[in-house]
């Protein structure tokens, strides 16, 4: 299975690895250039915008984003090209747990 993971702190990074371990191919981004690169040397496939990390996909195109809050998933949703992903907070606690599906990205 090949899919994307937006978002590589501690738990998205740590999700990557264990993807990787288990034999999924990974597409990763973050804001930090050197923490892409560090899941590059891991082999995963790098992505330097989230329009590349669409690219960068076969069908059908399995993104798992995990950033810190609703507030900055909404950056990512305030991108004209991904006006399609629909955002939702899918857990009220103050932590800022939330889940975001996108559709025909």
């Amino acid at each position: 299975m090949q899919m994307a993971m937006i978002g590589l702190g501690r738990m998205g990074g740590n999700m990557v690895e264990r993807l990787m371990r288990n034999g999924h191919q990974t597409v990763v981004y973050d804001r930090s250039s050197d923490v892409v690169a560090k899941y590059q040397k891991m082999g995963s496939t790098p992505a330097k915008d989230l329009g590349e990390v669409v690219a960068k996909l076969t069908l059908p195109r399995v993104v798992w984003i995990m950033v810190h809050g609703l507030s900055s998933a909404k950056k990512y949703q305030a991108s004209p090209s991904r006006s399609d992903w629909k955002i939702r907070d899918s857990n009220k606690r103050s932590s800022g747990v939330m889940s975001v599906s996108g559709m025909d990205c």
